[in-house]
């Protein structure tokens, strides 16, 4: 069994914006705009060959999930 140990980074542009609107004189509506338009995510992780071509992998970080993991392949 091997084990890679590796960490992961990106960084991009992003727009994003959400409104709600209601009848409801209490609520009211409410909007959102980004006010900082660069998105960052940094990940580290691992993973763990169990053959030489077949394997799993885990990540933790701040990214779109805060861990991620699955199978690993190689060709």
């Amino acid at each position: 069994m091997l084990l890679i140990l590796d960490w992961g980074f990106g960084m991009g542009y992003r727009i994003a914006s959400w409104s709600l609107e209601d009848n409801d004189p209490d609520y009211g509506n409410l909007s959102y705009e980004n006010l900082m338009p660069f998105g960052f995510e940094t990940t580290f992780g691992c993973r763990f060959m169990f053959a030489p071509t077949f394997g799993a992998y885990a990540e933790v970080g701040i990214a779109k999930a805060i861990f991620q993991g699955g199978i690993a392949l190689k060709f």
